[in-house]
């Protein structure tokens, strides 16, 4: 490994000034490189799985092996994901076939048929795996198009996807990039059109179980993909909802001055759907599913086209989308200290409030472990004196807690499994980590935390001890 590290760095600095590095002596040496480089993608989901047998979570105070390799690794948590999830394709032990339940007129000849072709394609999927962890020579760019494709593999489809894998694999060393996908997609599609159970017929729920929706990331413009699958019923069903004489009964005739796209009056047909639907029983009795905006009395004094707020959503809004959403007059108001703490507004409970869980948004926005910059709809408030121990239901015993973080927590705070526990600073105020062992609380002063309400009142104050003119109460923020 020493060997490995002073070669890259020695070549490092040597390509510090590629301008005096001659092309045409040294691009052959990068040409190996770049072969060499390519088995680490292979070696990366080896320690991966190793490390996922040794519960090496544990080792940084986590649940999860991810905990560990993306903060030893100084990799995301995506990338972290992704490789736990190579490593398990490629040396875990398959999984059981899903076995047909025979039929009560089964004959001893179909039996014997069904678990005949039962064990071959076992035996196929094994030795296409075996095949596959040999194959170590394919680039990264390679390896993430055959993953992205290969999740389109139905549940019986034939061959299955340890063999796809494995053709896939085979198949890049001749194929470019663009051209491994279309080749790819091809053997999917074909493999998938002759889906089978075990017992020879076709799965008429595979394109149920293939149903998803997600949303990606926000993008440059301040919007938001989102994109999915749905079965045939179930598209057809939505697809009615869109249709242009739906909307029109839904909307009125439109108007002749309408220059709106057909897709963008689906975008405004969603989004008025959404909004008019009626409130479940859950969300008045908690405010599940509201958006909540958070921002300062000086954002609203300065408020411009260009300005930006954080929502509960981990979406962030403008102006004009407030203005849209009817959402320019606040429905909460929080009062924060000069820490930026919000004050109290509840006690005695188990679970957080509504205007509890409001309340952490305003101070804190995301979870509250140093570098998460999970959002509040999948973030728990959570007791930093456990509930279990006496700790009250308190805006000052709470803290967000992502679903990931929250199970790292160690209640009894004994620094058993190595695992850290959330504090509350007694100076600031402010909600921290304590790692096992450590003697110091660790802030979330990521990029995230940073458009907290409670975070911006923060860098105000320590510039000056004055409140601003004519702000009587420099504290009031509304949300």
């Amino acid at each position: 490994m020493t060997q490995i590290d002073d070669a890259l760095s020695g070549l490092a600095e040597v390509m510090a000034t590629p301008d005096a590095v001659a092309f045409s002596s040294e691009r052959e040496h990068f040409e190996r490189l770049e072969k060499a480089l390519a088995r680490k993608p292979a070696i990366d989901a080896a320690f991966a799985y190793l490390a996922d047998l040794h519960q090496a979570g544990r080792l940084v105070g986590g649940v999860t092996t991810a905990d560990y390799l993306a903060g030893r690794l100084d990799i995301s948590r995506s990338e972290a994901s992704r490789r736990l999830r190579r490593g398990n394709e490629l040396f875990a032990p398959p999984p059981e076939p899903p076995r047909q339940q025979p039929g009560g007129d089964e004959s001893a000849e179909k039996r014997a048929a069904r678990e005949a072709e039962e064990a071959r394609r076992a035996t196929a999927a094994a030795e296409a795996r075996e095949r596959a962890r040999r194959r170590q020579s394919v680039t990264e760019e390679k390896r993430r198009i055959i993953d992205a494709e290969l999740r389109q593999v139905t549940e019986h489809a034939q061959p299955g996807v340890d063999e796809l894998r494995d053709l896939a694999l085979a198949a890049s060393a001749s194929r470019s990039p663009e051209d491994l996908r279309r080749w790819l997609r091809d053997q999917i599609r074909s493999a998938n059109s002759r889906r089978r159970t075990p017992g020879g017929g076709r799965d008429p729920q595979a394109a149920h179980k293939k149903r998803y929706f997600a949303f990606g990331k926000q993008d440059e413009l301040g919007g938001v993909p989102f994109y999915g699958y749905l079965s045939a019923g179930e598209a057809a069903l939505l697809k009615s909802r869109f249709s242009a004489k739906e909307m029109d009964a839904v909307a009125g005739p439109r108007d002749p001055e309408d220059k709106r796209t057909l897709g963008q009056q689906r975008a405004d047909h969603l989004v008025n759907l959404v909004a008019n639907a009626p409130a479940s029983a859950a969300r008045q009795r908690s405010g599940m599913g509201s958006l909540v905006i958070s921002m300062t009395l000086d954002d609203i004094l300065g408020m411009n086209p260009e300005s930006v707020f954080p929502t509960n959503t981990d979406i962030y809004l403008n102006p004009a989308d407030l203005h849209r959403l009817g959402a320019a007059i606040s429905d909460f108001f929080v009062l924060h200290d000069r820490q930026g703490k919000p004050l109290s507004v509840g006690v005695g409970q188990r679970s957080a409030t509504l205007e509890q869980r409001i309340a952490l948004f305003a101070g804190e926005l995301v979870c509250t472990h140093y570098g998460c910059g999970k959002p509040l709809d999948e973030s728990d408030a959570h007791h930093i004196i456990a509930h279990s121990e006496g700790g009250p239901t308190h805006p000052d015993n709470l803290t967000l807690s992502c679903w990931i973080h929250h199970p790292a927590n160690n209640d009894r705070r004994d620094g058993a499994n190595n695992m850290g526990h959330a504090e509350r600073d007694p100076t600031s105020g402010r909600a921290g980590w304590r790692d096992a062992g450590s003697d110091h609380l660790r802030f979330n002063d990521g990029a995230a935390a940073a458009h907290a309400a409670g975070a911006k009142i923060r860098r105000k104050y320590r510039a000056t001890s004055d409140p601003p003119a004519g702000h009587d109460d420099p504290g009031l923020f509304a949300v």
